[in-house]
């Protein structure tokens, strides 16, 4: 019976190597493929994204999502799984707007002028532009988000 004992044990401990190792994987292959994404959506002209995503990727638009936000904060994270890296993101998040996790409200002026500036962005056309624009907002509005 001990000899079985030391088998189980044998076997329980080599599956769970295995299942940790696995773990990391997937989280090293979901930041891959964000990084794929965030790629490709840079090359895309504005408002063609969605469009691109669901014709050209198998899995779902919030998969993607979760996998360019894993592939951003990627040099951030010292987690083992995904679901522990998006953990360790909503807790900095969490961190970075203050005591109680709530968010810093968006100036309204700096909203209003972001907003008439974007409008006029678009009725030019010009694609350059607004795609500079669009990484700038990003970036300003990050902490409101």
């Amino acid at each position: 019976m001990p000899e079985e004992l030391a088998e189980l044990a044998r076997c329980a401990n080599e599956a769970h190597k295995l299942a940790v190792e696995s773990a990391n994987k997937s989280l090293e292959h979901a930041i891959e493929s964000g990084t794929a994404l965030i790629a490709a959506k840079e090359q895309l002209a504005h408002g063609k994204w969605s469009l691109w995503l669901k014709k050209n990727f198998t899995a779902s638009e919030r998969t993607a999502q979760v996998y360019t936000q894993l592939a951003r904060s990627n040099p951030q994270t010292s987690a083992d799984s995904i679901s522990d890296a998006l953990e360790e993101i909503k807790r900095a998040e969490r961190q970075a707007a203050g005591k109680g996790g709530r968010k810093p409200k968006v100036p309204v002026p700096l909203w209003e002028a972001a907003k008439k500036y974007a409008e006029r962005l678009i009725d030019t056309g010009d694609e350059t532009k607004i795609t500079e624009f669009i990484r700038w907002f990003d970036q300003a509005f990050a902490p409101y988000r």
